[in-house]
C-alpha cells in the first residue's frame, strides 16, 4: 500500500513525506510492474507466507537455470 511505501522511504532514506510521495509518483504503478514481472513476492503477509513464496521463487529460478532458460 502507498502508506507503507511512504513510511519505508521516510524511515529508510530520510525523505520528507513530500519527497517520498514524489519519488513514488515518478515510478510505474505497482499493477504495471506486477504485470511485466516474471515473479512477484508480496511481503504483506506473515513471515511464514513470505518464506514460502521466496522458496517457491528460488525453486522456479533454479529450474529455469537448470533447463537453460533465460
Amino acid at each position: 500500500p502507498l502508506a507503507a511505501q511512504l513510511e519505508r522511504l521516510v524511515a529508510r532514506d530520510g525523505f520528507s513525506k513530500e519527497a517520498a510521495a514524489a519519488r513514488i509518483a515518478s515510478q510505474l504503478p505497482l499493477a504495471e510492474k506486477v504485470g511485466v514481472a516474471d515473479y512477484v513476492i508480496d511481503n504483506g503477509g506473515s513471515i511464514y507466507e513470505l518464506e514460502a513464496r521466496v522458496l517457491e521463487v528460488v525453486a522456479a529460478l533454479r529450474k529455469r537455470f537448470e533447463d537453460g532458460e533465460k
